[in-house]
């Protein structure tokens, strides 16, 4: 919505109100970069709204989202766009100054085993 170049809010709420319309179960709507703007589509429509919270200009805690109404919070591709950076970081490192200081942050086996284990 948002996301995709759709800067008209009322035009968000309007297709997901045809969504909602349809018979969703529950509403997608990612790109809501602001409280004020979860708020008011999730006070516009009757269906629980999905925001994706993926983007660096949402650093929102998981309480203030739940008080604009969202009832679920998506993390879309957060987590991997994370890893892609790192991973650039310690190429660029290895391409530019043929070191290998990043791998001092670098997670060990069993920290990493263990996090998996519970």
């Amino acid at each position: 919505m948002l996301r995709w170049g759709e800067t008209r809010l009322e035009l968000v709420i309007e297709r997901l109100a045809a969504f909602e319309n349809a018979g969703a179960d529950v509403l997608y709507a990612p790109g809501l970069h602001t409280l004020e703007s979860m708020r008011e589509v999730c006070s516009a429509l009757q269906c629980p709204v999905n925001a994706v919270i993926e983007m660096s200009d949402t650093p929102f805690s998981v309480a203030e989202i739940a008080e604009t109404g969202v009832k679920r919070s998506s993390l879309g591709a957060v987590l991997t766009r994370t890893a892609y950076d790192a991973m650039i970081k310690a190429a660029t490192e290895i391409r530019d100054n043929q070191s290998s200081g990043f791998a001092e942050d670098t997670i060990d086996y069993d920290r990493l085993e263990s996090f998996f284990r519970s």
